[in-house]
């Protein structure tokens, strides 16, 4: 996970002083990728809401099986406590919450991504159309 992080990094690094070199518009190239990756984003929270809608237990159970390696997140009500103090409705609502949480920060950068790239190409027209030759 680490190294993927890493050499995600050493590459938005190398794209950034390439454009940089390449003298190319920063501000409305990165806005327009910002948008494209929160819209993505954005449709995967929806998605995934929808599927917790649909039937939490099933994504949280598929869940753990993918971030879990182990059985010790399943317990029996019978013999543990931790589910009988932590509900599945809690955890529910928890992920409602986050969800909702999720979505509107990702709604407010989109939003703020779109202003800047409207905001870099007005400049530019503005540019263009002083350097009529």
């Amino acid at each position: 996970g680490m190294r993927i992080r890493e050499s995600a990094a050493v590459v938005l690094v190398v794209c950034v002083l390439c454009l940089i070199l390449m003298k190319a518009d920063l501000l409305r190239i990165l806005s327009k990728s910002w948008q494209i990756i929160l819209g993505v984003l954005l449709a995967a929270v929806a998605v995934l809401g929808i599927a917790v809608a649909r039937d939490f237990n099933a994504v949280f159970t598929l869940f753990h099986e993918i971030f879990f390696d182990n059985d010790l997140w399943i317990f029996d009500p019978a013999t543990d406590y931790m589910i009988r103090m932590l509900p599945e409705g809690l955890f529910a609502d928890f992920a409602v919450r986050i969800g909702i949480f999720a979505g509107v920060l990702l709604l407010v950068f989109l939003i703020v991504a779109w202003i800047l790239h409207k905001s870099a190409k007005r400049k530019e027209e503005d540019q263009n159309l002083f350097n009529i030759s």
